[in-house]
């Protein structure tokens, strides 16, 4: 989640089941956003215990996969059934029968040609704010953001690979698939880590604000965020970081080209941009896709017209109309990295490197060399001013290596495409039903 936070406590091995509010104590967000966390895990690990990793109600379950075929008896289409699924207790609503090609957070890319095919269901969470969704802004205050939301996103996807590889399904059939879908959701999700740590400098010679023998210089605290940009090996993989939680982003009203005009230019000059900022360009689409568009660096900003100048996109990336369509909630998103121009990746993000790599302040993370990230892949490093360090746990005293804290992909089997003895194309139903606990 890319909310401005303080910080995000929940964590379910400490099994805490409620917060409670004290007369005369401090609130803070990380309370609140706790409670909220517990519920969820709560009520999902319910579901999930109930139901198993994947099922829907027996007498209705949703996401029935049904084909079109052409007039030749190809595949044309698949049609999305409506009802609720549920994904690692995650609820899927489909509340209306859909097309393949017309669902609403559809990921780029045709029906492959080759049979068989798998069609699976992918569930994730979107933060929304209202740069995403305008009116859960509340008008009457005259302008300031409220709170954010997470929208649960589901995505029907079709391969004609072994998930996590790059070989045909071939002769496969239904009891394959289910016998071997654990492992092969496995290989779908990312298996990168990462550590970090507030590295102790020498004691400063004049006096400050922070305390000589602090590790981290910081004169605020922060929330660090440290997202994969492009994905792949160690060697492959680029990432940026926000020192806000990726929470600096401006609504765009029209771009002509490197010429980016927007709704406002930040509350303050802390969260606001500046020539020689790193900016990214989103939309709805490019979520939905996970597909990054290449960081841009900030080359002018005329404050009066709240228009930016980019510098243009790094050599060999082609310039794309990215931000144009107002209709896909376009907004340009802040990063804080100020990298050596050796240290740039083609996409504009910093290269993944071995060993330690300095963010800022005296924090430095190190990502596993063995590992292999994925886009969206992000970690969350707290540095708190008062102690001069950042909140990560230890391992024998030693920093941590830690598995991304999002986003989290939930998958689950919908349905096998293969050709009969005849050469027709036949559809085998994947999903699982669970009867409901009160009967008549």
């Amino acid at each position: 989640m890319y909310g401005d936070f303080s910080r995000l406590t929940f964590a379910a091995e400490r099994g805490f089941s409620a917060l409670w509010l004290q007369q005369g104590r401090v609130s803070v967000d990380a309370d609140v956003n706790e409670q909220t966390a517990i519920m969820q895990h709560l009520v999902r690990t319910l579901a999930a215990d109930l139901i198993g990793p994947y099922g829907g109600p027996g007498d209705a379950p949703g996401f029935g996969i049904a084909m079109t075929l052409d007039v030749g008896g190809d595949l044309d289409d698949l049609t999305i059934g409506a009802g609720h699924y549920y994904v690692d207790g995650v609820l899927c609503d489909n509340p209306n029968e859909k097309r393949f090609l017309d669902q609403p957070h559809r990921a780029p890319g045709d029906l492959p040609d080759a049979v068989p095919l798998l069609v699976y269901l992918r569930v994730f969470e979107q933060w929304v704010s209202s740069l995403d969704v305008p009116d859960i802004r509340e008008i009457a205050l005259g302008g300031p953001d409220t709170a954010g939301r997470t929208r649960v996103v589901w995505q029907v996807l079709v391969t004609d690979r072994t998930p996590g590889t790059d070989d045909p399904l071939g002769d496969v059939s239904a009891d394959d698939v289910r016998a071997a879908w654990a492992d092969w959701a496995a290989a779908l999700r990312p298996t990168g880590r990462l550590r970090a740590v507030a590295r102790r400098p020498e004691p400063e010679p004049e006096p400050c604000r922070v305390r000589p023998e602090s590790s981290y210089r910081g004169v605020e605290n922060q929330l660090y965020r440290v997202e994969i940009h492009t994905g792949g090996t160690a060697k492959e993989a680029t990432f940026k970081m926000s020192r806000e939680n990726g929470s600096a982003c401006y609504a765009i009203e029209s771009r002509d080209g490197l010429e980016v005009t927007l709704r406002e230019l930040g509350p303050d000059r802390r969260l606001g941009l500046d020539v020689g900022d790193w900016v990214e360009i989103v939309d709805d689409r490019l979520v939905h896709a996970g597909r990054p568009e290449a960081l841009r660096r900030v080359a002018a900003v005329d404050r009066l017209d709240h228009r930016v100048t980019l510098a243009p996109p790094p050599q060999n990336v082609a310039e794309t109309a990215t931000g144009a369509d107002r209709d896909a909630h376009p907004f340009l998103r802040r990063w804080d990295q100020r990298p050596r121009d050796e240290d740039l990746g083609d996409d504009g993000a910093v290269r993944v490197r071995d060993g330690w790599l300095a963010l800022e302040d005296g924090i430095e993370v190190e990502f596993d060399p063995d590992a292999t990230y994925r886009r969206g892949d992000y970690w969350l490093i707290p540095a708190r001013v008062d102690d001069g360090d950042i909140e990560w746990p230890r391992d024998d005293g030693d920093p941590a290596f830690r598995r991304p804290f999002g986003v989290a992909d939930h998958l689950a089997p919908l349905a096998l495409i293969t050709r009969d003895g005849q050469g027709d194309l036949t559809r085998t139903d994947l999903r699982s039903r669970f009867a409901p606990l009160a009967q008549p």
